[in-house]
């Protein structure tokens, strides 16, 4: 299979440090990220840049109250690659400006994790399939971050955004799957909600850092502990469900699995392939528990049951170009070797590229 991979990045020092060195390393990419989502306001949604910028300002107050420090590396990300901090800032928002103009078109990712009773080696293990437009793939960068003042970190990200999907010197792991209910509102965007729960030092504090926030829209989190606990939190704007694995196992994709009369799912209407991925993933990975690998997850997360909705998506051609959605990485974390293994594109057309973390892993919150 090819060895597509995505640009690795490395940054080091405080937050500012960490931001500059991060867009002067990945500048291209970022000017790049601001024309592809500038283009896709304004066609896909009718907002102009400016409206959109405008409309991004207005969740500041609720970041800098929720968490200065990722504006402090917003800020330095801006100087590095030499935009404006306000450009930053909408890409961080942009989910939720979708969502404001309408429901269709978001993230749908499928998402699995192990704890070490359903492991051959009695290790954890934690992956996710990244669904999303085939014009953002291009985007994405492995973006390596030794923070002064926080466990260092590994997630794959879209250039310009300062964190995603990854797991951190102190033993967590957080992935996550788009989620939509109703009572969106302007609060905390879910990218720096993420981000934030990625620099925690404890399940408490990833899960406490998801729920304090005054959450703009919906997500689900995958939290994955090193010592051998694993939940999501399914959580909407105002509500949340808690979500155990059991059995050592845990598998998500983009609806709320436990029923909430006060939470208004409606991603399923427009992606009902949600539940055959979620159904599918629980099934291959209940059918080697105790067995599992790291080769057990590349053959689940290479699936094709019910192609091209599968949940290695495939582009359906009876679908316009522009809103073509395929499986733009695939990622595996292994959290106690300090180990990712990321294909770029379909993980059944691209090879799995393990990326060593032992070097940048220095736990300074622990």
């Amino acid at each position: 299979m090819p060895k597509a991979a995505f640009p690795v990045i490395t940054v080091s020092g405080d937050a500012e440090t960490c931001g500059f060195e991060y867009g002067e390393k990945c500048r291209e990419l970022i000017h790049l990220s601001l024309e592809s989502y500038k283009k896709a306001f304004q066609e896909d949604l009718k907002i102009g840049w400016e409206e959109a910028l405008t409309l991004g300002k207005k969740f500041l107050p609720a970041i800098e109250k929720y968490d200065p420090s990722a504006i402090i590396e917003m800020h330095g990300l801006a100087k590095g690659a030499g935009r404006t901090f306000e450009e930053i800032l909408v890409l961080h928002v942009k989910t939720e400006l979708k969502l404001a103009s309408s429901i269709g078109g978001f993230n749908c990712c499928t998402t699995i994790c192990v704890t070490p009773e359903a492991t051959s080696r009695e290790s954890s293990l934690i992956g996710k399939n990244w669904d999303w437009t085939i014009a953002s793939q291009k985007l994405g960068v492995i973006l390596r971050k030794n923070r002064s003042d926080a466990p260092s970190t590994i997630s794959l990200t879209e250039a310009g955004l300062i964190g995603r999907d990854g797991f951190n010197s102190a033993g967590i792991a957080v992935v996550a799957n788009a989620l939509i209910s109703d009572n969106w509102h302007i609060g905390v965007p879910l990218h720096i909600v993420i981000q934030k729960a990625l620099r925690a030092s404890s399940m408490n504090d990833a899960m406490a850092s998801i729920l304090s926030a005054d959450r703009a829209s919906s997500n689900n989190y995958m939290i994955l502990h090193k010592d051998g606990e694993a939940v999501c939190l399914e959580a909407a704007p105002s509500e949340y469900n808690i979500l155990w694995a059991e059995g050592g196992i845990l598998a998500h994709s983009n609806h709320f699995t436990i029923p909430n009369p006060k939470i208004k799912d409606l991603l399923p209407a427009i992606y009902p392939n949600t539940f055959t991925r979620y159904h599918r993933a629980r099934k291959l990975i209940n059918n080697e528990r105790g067995n599992i690998t790291v080769d057990t997850f590349k053959r689940i997360l290479t699936d094709h049951f019910d192609y091209p909705y599968s949940i290695c998506w495939h582009p359906n051609p009876k679908v316009k170009s522009e809103n073509q959605v395929q499986t733009n990485a695939s990622m595996i974390f292994e959290i106690e070797n300090r180990k990712a293994h990321i294909a770029m594109g379909p993980p059944c057309k691209n090879e799995y590229i393990e990326i060593d973390c032992n070097d940048i892993m220095h736990s300074n919150a622990c």
